[in-house]
């Protein structure tokens, strides 16, 4: 069983801290105190804890604790950020709970949350992910009757279909849990194929540092230093696995060539299939035009987002392996960059395409399954005004990965028309700024938080576990 999902971004560099400790307090105050559980949580690696650092930090340092998997370099990032955070043993040998890995290590990582809960008086949970956070979570729950939420990113509700442990597991988290947030509609879709109940379902999707992750002009030392000199750069962020689909951009590089003689393929990223991959490139005689950069520092990543010529994520599902959102794509926008994703998994919902209409950009759901999920996103897209001209100009493409001839075809009509990828790359920042950027989101998802029904829920909580504490002294 894999430990962890794939991470979205690559590489982590602390920020300049916003000291938001004063923000809501007041009103946070009658909510009590909230832990969040993550294994994946910076400096790890991982589009999930990048997301949830960048929407935690920004939440009072009264209300929001968290308990964070280790890393080797945790001592030095926890240096930079004045969270109340806590490092314990998240990182499982197995997730399941038949293998003695697996007891073992739940029962150690249970024994470490529960002393941040009784130490701190926690009073509810948010679980970065079903399994293994949302295990521990259920656990507390049954002892001291603690509600929690889970975040679901879509991919990881494979591992039910491939396992019955897992299945079984996953739904007794789901079925205790106060809602889940899925960070996609498409995620919100999975879920209720059979796994929870639209009433217990809020969307909120995860974003970019707007602030930071901005255009840039083209810069002729910047990419002599990245090795891309005078090239047409095609740009991949993201793990090295099936499902991010670099193999076939790769397979897709011989027909672009033919067109455009001087594209270079940038792969920032590292994973299981760099052998793989540059395999593939040998076989094809492609080790001019392929570039793998592996894991990268923040403002390297940034770099090369501002100074590629068309972002490209050719992601298709595998074997139920899905994309579930991908921050890439936003970060990207953000950056000013026209994208290409494959149409699969959640990638429609972070651009706004040729074929929508509304201000959303998401897809419509089949047969109308979501119409009652609450989506903080479009309500607060909706408050918004946005007389640009460029609101009609699509940000991105979808196109079927699974093959690479139609992902070559529309890199090369969007390479041939300049024109076209300057206006699209102009309408992707304000997109990006408008919808995604982590200042609202953070926002959206203290509402969320704040919600009548959670607060309803906290309240009776707090009232049970005041009275069994009673009753046992």
């Amino acid at each position: 069983m894999a430990k962890a999902s794939a991470p979205e971004s690559t590489g982590f560099n602390p920020v300049k801290l916003i000291d938001h400790r004063g923000m809501h307090s007041k009103a946070k105050a009658m909510n009590g105190k909230t832990l969040l559980l993550s294994e994946i949580f910076p400096p790890k690696i991982g589009g999930s804890g990048r997301w949830f650092w960048e929407i935690y930090r920004r939440l009072s340092r009264e209300t929001y604790i968290i308990a964070a998997g280790q890393d080797v370099q945790q001592d030095e990032f926890d240096q930079t950020h004045d969270l109340r955070l806590t490092r314990v043993p998240l990182t499982l040998g197995a997730w399941g709970i038949c293998s003695w890995r697996g007891f073992r290590g739940y029962g150690k990582a249970y024994r470490a949350v529960r002393r941040i809960v009784k130490r701190e008086n926690i009073d509810r949970l948010h679980c970065g992910r079903v399994l293994p956070e949302g295990w521990i979570a259920r656990r507390l729950n049954r002892r001291y009757g603690l509600p929690y939420v889970c975040y679901v990113h879509g991919e990881e509700m494979s591992y039910g279909k491939a396992s019955r442990e897992m299945r079984w597991m996953m739904r007794r988290v789901l079925a205790r849990c106060e809602f889940v947030i899925a960070n996609s509609q498409n995620t919100a879709a999975i879920l209720l194929d059979g796994w929870v109940p639209k009433e217990k379902i809020k969307i909120l999707h995860p974003g970019a540092d707007t602030e930071r992750f901005v255009p840039a002009l083209r810069d002729a030392g910047v990419r002599s230093k990245l090795g891309w000199d005078n090239r047409t750069v095609l740009l991949t962020v993201g793990r090295l696995q099936k499902r991010k689909g670099q193999d076939q951009l790769i397979r897709a590089l011989p027909p672009i060539r033919r067109t455009v003689p001087d594209v270079l393929y940038a792969i920032i990223g590292d994973g299981d299939q760099r052998r793989t991959l540059e395999g593939l490139v040998q076989q094809l005689n492609l080790q001019d035009c392929v570039q793998f950069r592996g894991e990268t520092p923040d403002e390297e990543l940034i770099q090369s987002y501002q100074q590629c010529d068309l972002f490209v994520l050719p992601n298709r599902e595998i074997d139920g392996d899905i994309e579930g959102f991908s921050m890439v794509l936003v970060e990207a926008q953000a950056c000013g960059k026209p994208v290409v994703a494959g149409a699969s998994g959640g990638t429609a919902e972070t651009m706004r395409l040729e074929d929508q209409t509304g201000e959303s950009g998401e897809r419509r759901a089949e047969s109308g399954k979501l119409e009652a999920v609450v989506r903080s996103q479009e309500s607060e897209a909706s408050r918004i005004g946005d007389d640009s001209p460029l609101t009609d100009v699509p940000t991105g493409r979808l196109v079927d990965c699974t093959n690479p001839e139609p992902l070559a075809q529309t890199v090369v009509d969007l390479l041939n028309d300049s024109s076209l990828c300057e206006r699209m790359g102009k309408a992707a920042q304000q997109w990006a700024d408008k919808h995604f950027s982590w200042a609202s989101l953070s926002q959206q998802a203290e509402a969320l938080f704040d919600s009548d029904d959670s607060k309803t829920t906290s309240a009776l909580t707090m009232a049970v576990r005041r009275l069994g504490d009673r009753q046992r002294t």
